[in-house]
Formats: structure tokens, C-alpha cells, sequence
């Protein structure tokens, strides 16, 4: 075993560093409950401490584990952890101090998105998402979300006219009942804020939404609403692709 302690030393920093940005985050009074208790507090309101909750517990029990206390702010270190353990702690805190956003890491950006406009022609779009492996293209004007071109739009106009007559020429702005959000009874839609992370979008689309409607796309404008420029889109894809890198 290192007579240096430099892992427990490490280890200890950032139990004290979480420990101390939670007393902060919850402001007077929190000082007085115990270090699980705050991360279960948290964890009810911020996704980041909700996702890492259990960690953060079993690495207080650890801190315990390999430090004998003796009185505030006075401890003698008896034990090392693991190196990866370590940085394992390290990365959580990180995230849980500065989260990564959504909009940075996964999002997919509006100036590169594949979107549509009310006079774009059905048969084009329909061709381009099928080339591109595309399930969902929002229709935009002067740069806000007017609808969604989806597979639920094709079957609903589908089974209510049995077909797509003169495809060629039909324009998006035709079927504008079929791809308004608020027709949509399958898919599910959110606007969400700037600041939104991607543990907040992780947590969303693990969420059970009615038997009805699912989850599909997550779209990103300044402060959340639907009446605002889309800055950018997140599909579940777009989220499992940016676990596997």
C-alpha cells in the first residue's frame, strides 16, 4: 500500500468538493444533514444526482470506509482505493458540477438538419428520408417548428384517404392536418431550453409516457417553446450514437 495515500487523498478532495457544491446548491440549513441525505434531496430535483445517486452513496460509504474521523475537519486515512474508482468519482463529479448539454454533445444542429418547408413537395421528402434512413423531418417557417413529416403523418392520411393522390406535385403545406404536432397520437414531442443536458434528455426518453404515445424527438429552442427558432433535434439515435462513440 502507497505510505503517500495519494488516491484516498484524491478520493477525499472530491467527496468534500460534491459535499460542498450540495450545501451550496441547497442553501441554509443543509449543513446540518448528512451527506446522503443531500444527494437524495438532489436527486429529486437535478437528473445528474438521479442518475448517479447510488454511486455517489456507495462512494460516501467508501470515503468512510478508508478515513477514520476525529473531529471536524480532522480525519487519519486508513485505507486506498482504486485508482479507477478515482477517476470513476472524478467524472461524476464533473458531470454533476458542470453537466454536459444536450445541445453541445448530441444534438443535431438546425444549421445541418434535414428539415422541410411548407411548399416542399411529399414525393422529394420521401425519397430523401428513405435514402438517409430518416424518420422524422420538422417542417419549418421563418425558422420555427410548424409540424412533423413522420411515418405517422403517411399512415394516418393513409387510413383516412386510402392514398397519396398526385404525389409528385402534393405539397407539405396539403397535408398540414396530418404532420401538426397536436394530430400526432403515436409520437410523442417536447420543446426544451438551452440549458437542457443530456442527462436531463437520458432521463426523458427512459421516462413511461402513456401506452398511446411515445417519446420520438426532443427539439431545442432558446428558452423551450414551441414559438421560438429550433436551434436543434434529438432522436433517440441520435443519443444511443453518442453512447457508442
Amino acid at each position: 500500500m502507497s505510505e503517500s495515500f495519494g488516491n484516498a487523498k484524491q478520493f477525499v478532495q472530491i467527496y468534500n468538493q460534491i459535499d460542498e457544491y450540495m450545501k451550496n446548491r441547497l442553501g441554509q440549513g443543509s449543513s446540518d444533514g448528512s451527506y446522503s441525505t443531500r444527494i437524495r434531496i438532489l436527486a429529486k430535483q437535478d437528473s445528474s444526482f438521479k442518475k448517479y445517486q447510488d454511486i455517489l452513496i456507495s462512494y460516501g460509504e467508501l470515503r468512510n470506509a478508508i478515513v477514520h474521523d476525529y473531529g471536524r475537519d480532522e480525519y487519519r486515512i486508513i485505507a486506498e482505493p482504486y485508482t479507477e474508482e478515482v477517476e470513476r468519482y472524478q467524472k461524476v463529479k464533473e458531470e454533476l458540477m458542470k453537466p454536459t448539454l444536450a445541445y453541445d454533445d448530441i444534438a443535431v444542429k438546425s444549421e445541418v438538419l434535414y428539415s422541410l418547408s411548407p411548399e416542399d413537395r411529399i414525393a422529394e421528402a420521401v425519397s430523401i428520408m428513405d435514402r438517409r434512413n430518416f424518420n422524422f423531418a420538422p417542417i419549418l417557417y421563418q425558422g420555427r417548428v410548424m409540424g412533423v413529416f413522420s411515418p405517422e403523418t403517411i399512415f394516418s392520411y393513409l387510413a383516412d384517404y386510402g392514398e397519396i393522390k398526385n404525389t409528385d406535385k402534393m405539397m407539405m403545406k396539403e397535408i398540414k392536418n396530418y404532420t401538426n404536432l397536436s394530430s400526432k397520437k403515436l409520437e410523442g414531442f417536447l420543446f426544451l431550453p438551452l440549458e437542457t443536458t443530456v442527462v436531463d434528455v437520458e432521463a426523458l426518453f427512459s421516462e413511461q409516457r402513456p401506452q398511446t404515445q411515445r417519446l420520438e424527438v426532443v427539439f431545442i429552442t432558446k428558452n423551450g417553446k414551441e414559438d421560438e427558432a429550433l436551434l436543434g433535434m434529438v432522436t433517440i439515435w441520435d443519443l444511443a450514437k453518442a453512447k457508442n462513440q
